[in-house]
């Protein structure tokens, strides 16, 4: 069964169950990631990978904050405290993980390359599910237009001008095979040693966690 059960056992009152749907994610981006291993590959796959990596952190971020919320507060009143936290930047949430299970003892490993990666991931993933196109300036060429009668009248001289368009590259295209697997990686070692440790029992520290320096 993949959640927690709270009975109670005191009265004939309401007993609850938090369902850990995680695991829908993850059987998702196993198929996945294997598809690009093997080079099964469709002009969406990158973008749509990316998506399900960023969609399964968060989704274990987010039960885990409730998981603990709801261990340390109770099934009354935890829901103020989980939603307080799912509500910071996405970043964020990754970070503060260790220190709030732990009570301020341990904390992220920033330097880790796999938590490089899961900050990579993120970032790109604002940067695809928000991405704003901005008002951009070019220099423009003198035409010695007039106008003449109420049109526009431009030397024959003129006729025919020239100029360039810088185009920013839009993230997608930024997305590639290496950085799939990059990211893929980063979130098997992720559920590997921070996941999987919390369902399991007590956080310590190892490759994405360590003790607090101050």
């Amino acid at each position: 069964m993949d959640g927690r059960i709270i009975l109670n056992l005191s009265d004939g009152d309401k007993s609850y169950y938090l369902r850990n749907g995680t695991k829908l994610y993850y059987d998702q981006l196993r198929v996945a990631y294997k598809d690009i291993v093997d080079g099964i590959e469709k002009p969406y796959t990158f973008f749509a990978f990316v998506t399900l990596c960023s969609a399964t952190l968060e989704a274990s971020l987010n039960f885990i904050i409730v998981d603990y919320c709801l261990n340390k507060y109770g099934p009354l009143q935890f829901k103020q405290y989980s939603d307080s936290y799912i509500g910071l930047r996405f970043k964020n949430k990754l970070h503060i993980i260790p220190s709030l299970l732990s009570d301020g003892k341990l904390m992220i490993d920033e330097n880790n390359i796999s938590v490089k990666q899961l900050d990579t991931l993120i970032e790109l993933r604002n940067k695809l599910l928000h991405n704003k196109e901005s008002l951009e300036t070019f220099n423009s060429p003198n035409l010695n237009a007039e106008i003449i009668d109420n049109n526009i009248v431009i030397p024959e001289l003129n006729a025919n001008v020239e100029f360039q368009l810088l185009i920013k590259d839009n993230p997608i295209e930024s997305i590639n095979r290496e950085m799939c697997l990059e990211f893929g990686a980063a979130l098997g070692c992720f559920k590997k040693l921070i996941m999987d440790v919390v369902l399991d029992g007590v956080l310590s520290t190892n490759e994405l966690i360590k003790e607090c320096s101050w």
